[in-house]
């Protein structure tokens, strides 16, 4: 008998099984057909029947080679969202791989490793007893990070001891702006991820640094690789009002023009400098791409990703998470940015802080003496001449652009391409500068000599007409034109130029166009 109850319990257990089996088999089947059928319908290219013709929900994702589609289950996809709004579960602290096993580099403000006692330094060699010293960084923060409200204990090593923590794992949330003024005019604005929350981040740091006086703002994107495409066209919208932000468009060549719903009361019409690199992408490219187009910003640095596809999520019915490539994007005047990306105004590999941040001078009001002007797409830059290692970056790889020098309280126009082919422009520069001081001083020596010489007070017209104007520039507007022989009143001379009185108006006339009587 009990041999009999054996078998009988192993059969029905074995159906049991046998069972299970076939409905994982069943819903398996049902959830690779639902998958394949969302792919069919909203992918953002037509996939070959062959690469369907699949038995898992693995291949069929791997046949599109697509590295931006993936499948989460529902644990999956909140720590995906929750590494774009920069929040997660874990004990607060930034950790690194070193020899001896995980090294705290530092440690997060209110968080349960602070209130602990954990210091940077701190060498982690255990985690809820398992040595880490080989184990990967990866595997380590694996360990650390765990359900919300549960407890994980390290042992860290400081200097020669070795001591114990038993940490309560908490949320974490950390900003995804952050900001700084830089010289007392300079807002520095680090954007990091473009979470849910990221807009009024932006502005809450932007207002800020603006209440304290920044009247220039420089914006980091660098290795910034996006987030959510509703979030940058709402920071997009605090510069462009109800533009387009970006254009998208799906497998039937259908378009969408995306605007935000909601524009801001008041746009921000202050400078802007953004910087990117090969790591900005995504949603860091529909700002980049849209700030370029409509001439919000002067873009510094080198070509972003080239990642100009949208993806969507679609919720399962077992409750599991597909994340799609269902558009491609493009900037607001149609610029492709998928496998190209945006390319900057100013491409520089490295130093691209520095050389940003001497583009943010303010104009000189008086002696412009040792400054450079830069006209760029319309708006003006100032630079004082002060490094001439990020100088000589910045004129080796700027194109498209008007170039002045400061000589005592004049612009002088200079031609960029000359100073591009000298081996150190920056001392060119500077050359040219004393050049033209000697210049003026000259002039100004040879007129001073001439007042104190001069015993006429007159001159006339020495051609059949001349224009006689506002200021003393070729260039300044004309308000009169008197003939040949019309006798005037010389009131001064200053190099070159003639302010004279002729029927109680006053106006200025080259030297070389009359002649001198008493």
């Amino acid at each position: 008998m009990p041999m009999r109850l054996n078998l009988k319990q192993k059969i029905v257990s074995f159906l049991i099984v046998i069972m299970v089996l076939f409905q994982l088999n069943v819903f398996a089947e049902a959830q690779l057909e639902e998958v394949k059928e969302i792919i069919k319908n909203y992918y953002v290219e037509n996939v070959d029947d062959s690469k369907l013709n699949v038995n898992s929900v693995e291949e069929l994702i791997n046949n599109l080679n697509d590295p931006y589609t993936a499948y989460f289950t529902k644990d999956e996809f909140d720590s995906f969202i929750g590494s774009i709004n920069q929040s997660y579960v874990g004990v607060g602290i930034v950790v690194e791989k070193c020899e001896e096993g995980i090294l705290i580099t530092s440690v997060l403000d209110n968080s349960s490793a602070k209130q602990a006692g954990i210091l940077p330094g701190d060498v982690i060699v255990e985690i809820n007893g398992l040595s880490i010293v080989d184990r990967s960084l990866e595997d380590a923060i694996s360990l650390i990070r765990g359900e919300e409200g549960t407890y994980v204990n390290l042992k860290v090593k400081r200097d020669n001891q070795i001591l114990s923590f038993n940490l309560k794992r908490l949320k974490i949330e950390l900003a995804t702006v952050k900001g700084s003024l830089i010289d007392g005019h300079v807002g520095y604005i680090n954007l990091m991820s473009f979470g849910e929350n990221t807009n009024s981040e932006f502005l809450s740091v932007y207002n800020n640094l603006k209440s304290k006086g920044a009247d220039f703002f420089i914006l980091d994107v660098r290795n910034n690789g996006g987030g959510f495409l509703y979030t940058a066209v709402e920071i997009l919208s605090n510069f462009i009002g109800s533009n387009t932000c970006v254009v998208l468009k799906d497998k039937y060549g259908f378009q969408t023009k995306v605007k935000n719903d909601v524009v801001p009361s008041r746009l921000i019409n202050e400078r802007f400098i953004l910087l990117t690199n090969g790591n900005s992408a995504s949603a860091s490219e529909i700002l980049a791409a849209a700030l370029k187009d409509y001439n919000k910003a002067l873009i510094i640095g080198n070509r972003t990703f080239g990642k100009g596809t949208a993806q969507s999520f679609f919720v399962l019915s077992n409750g599991d998470i597909l994340k799609l490539t269902t558009q491609k994007f493009y900037s607001p005047n149609g610029n492709e940015i998928n496998k190209i990306g945006v390319l900057p105004h100013i491409r520089i590999y490295e130093d691209i802080d520095k050389v940003a941040l001497m583009l943010t001078e303010r104009e000189p009001v008086a002696d412009k003496t040792n400054y450079v002007k830069l006209v760029i797409n319309g708006k003006m830059y100032y630079i004082n001449l002060k490094n001439d290692t990020y100088f000589n970056k910045l004129i080796s790889s700027i194109n498209n652009c008007e170039m002045y020098i400061g000589v005592k309280n004049y612009w002088v126009k200079r031609d960029l391409n000359y100073y591009k082919q000298k081996e150190n422009a920056f001392v060119e520069v500077k050359r040219d500068i004393n050049n033209k001081i000697k210049e003026i001083e000259k002039y100004h020596t040879v007129d001073a000599a001439k007042k104190s010489n001069f015993n006429t007070k007159y001159g006339y017209v020495a051609v059949s007409k001349l224009n006689f104007r506002q200021i003393p520039k070729l260039k300044g507007k004309v308000l009169f034109v008197l003939n040949k022989g019309t006798k005037f009143e010389i009131l001064e001379s200053s190099m070159g130029w003639y302010k004279i009185k002729y029927n109680n108006r006053i106006a200025y006339v080259y030297g070389k166009y009359i002649k001198l009587t008493k």
